[in-house]
């Protein structure tokens, strides 16, 4: 069975690629607060971690007790949050026959092309990303259902 075409409306593909460069200001943060050398994808702490930051939580590390907490951010109604800045991601993505790949793209450059895309028949790579993401699974993890 085919799936009828479906792409993403401006607003969700707006908020998919807000929600992307979140992820990716992630990343360091987490590198940071766990020390972690190399990659983060293979420790369930720090996939833990990295929910917890996505959700607005404040994250306390305890080095001399290896200990790991989160907080909801009202616990501290004083903290300042700062984005940290990324590296331009260089995104690729594949329609249909998948021989040709597209880009490299921005997320803005994404943002505008994803209304036109279908997606269950397109797919997204950047650096981060270990495989080609469909953008089906990429609405499922990273937009709010509703």
């Amino acid at each position: 069975m085919k799936l009828i075409n479906q792409c993403l409306s401006r607003e969700d593909a707006s908020i998919l690629c807000q929600n992307i460069s979140l992820i990716e200001q992630t990343r360091p943060r987490v590198k940071e607060i766990l020390q972690i050398e190399g990659e983060l994808r293979d420790s369930k702490l720090a996939n833990h971690v990295a929910s917890q930051l996505l959700r607005g939580n404040v994250i306390r590390v305890d080095n001399q007790r290896m200990k790991v907490s989160n907080h909801s951010s009202d616990e501290f109604p004083d903290l300042a949050w700062e984005p940290v800045e990324i590296d331009r991601l260089e995104i690729y993505y594949v329609t249909g026959d998948r021989e040709h790949a597209h880009g490299p793209i921005d997320l803005d450059e994404l943002e505008e092309v994803l209304p036109e895309l279908d997606i269950y028949d397109t797919c997204v790579f950047y650096r981060e990303l270990i495989e080609w993401k469909s953008l089906a699974e990429l609405k499922h993890n990273y937009l709010p259902t509703g």
